[in-house]
């Protein structure tokens, strides 16, 4: 038995196959209705029909309205990336909050940015971001990890689109 086939989310190649096999159509295509039912019943996932149909949308990459094995294995491979990216983003948000309070502060970023040797930031600006980034004026304008995650993924899109 080779012990070092390459597995996708923990699956080896033949295991996602036989997967695939079993919710494939007629048509050697899975639609949105075994869709649904694989990511219900394989991955333990409860979607609503409209989110499968918006799931379907996106990995659907010949658009044709279903997913054909390349495609599922696609999908299979960026479902494991999202997921490697998360622990990342947990691991530095963790790393940030270094009181364990659930929230990271500007002071942290602020000190961050000192000890890589940035000069130029003040605290009061990173204080000014945090603020604009909950729009809260008149509030703590601490980071919890649902904002953190929502200005890096913006920040990614910027620079990878920048209009």
């Amino acid at each position: 038995m080779d012990n070092t086939a390459k597995t996708i989310y923990g699956y080896t190649q033949e295991q996602l196959t036989n997967i695939f096999n079993e919710y494939k159509n007629e048509n050697e295509s899975i639609d949105v209705k075994n869709l649904q039912k694989l990511l219900n019943q394989e991955f333990n996932k409860q979607i609503e029909t409209a989110e499968v149909v918006k799931l379907m949308n996106i990995i659907d990459k010949d658009g044709n309205g279903t997913l054909e094995i390349d495609e599922f294995f696609s999908f299979m491979q960026e479902r494991e990336k999202m997921e490697e990216d998360e622990e990342v983003l947990k691991s530095t948000f963790k790393v940030l909050d270094t009181e364990n309070k659930g929230y990271i502060s500007p002071e942290t970023v602020y000190f961050c940015f000192k000890a890589l040797g940035e000069s130029t930031i003040e605290l009061n600006d990173i204080s000014n971001v945090f603020r604009w980034i909950k729009n809260d004026a008149e509030g703590e304008g601490f980071l919890n990890y649902q904002d953190f995650v929502s200005v890096l993924k913006k920040f990614d899109e910027k620079t990878n689109n920048p209009s």
